[in-house]
């Protein structure tokens, strides 16, 4: 659980990368809908969200968590492949040198695909 909230300056969280390391070892993620959080957790398919600073559905959805197991587990492992196929270092290496060839063939430039 990471309950990421909007900080009175308006700093806040992008996409926290212990989300990612929690999804990527099949832990059901639970975090708020704060910045970039929701892009990586699809809530009640690949996690749960809440508001930030919902105290009370926070705790619900620990709750539901510990007493529907296979619920969670669930949850957990379509968790654990999205990572591995979205968000895995390859797959996003992958995508960024598609865009910097791209942007290399519309200058003129030359890279190594």
């Amino acid at each position: 659980m990471l309950p990421c909230v909007t900080a009175s300056d308006g700093d806040r969280d992008g996409i926290p990368t212990a989300l990612m390391e929690a999804m990527a070892m099949e832990a059901v993620p639970i975090s708020t809908t704060v910045s970039g959080i929701p892009e990586l957790i699809e809530d009640e398919e690949t996690g749960l969200l809440c508001e930030q600073r919902d105290v009370e559905a926070l705790e619900d959805a620990v709750r539901r968590v510990l007493e529907n197991p296979s619920e969670g587990a669930s949850m957990a492992r379509r968790a654990r492949k999205q990572i591995l196929t979205r968000n895995s270092i390859m797959k996003q290496a992958e995508e960024m040198n598609k865009i910097f060839c791209a942007h290399a063939e519309n200058r003129g430039l030359w890279l190594r695909k």
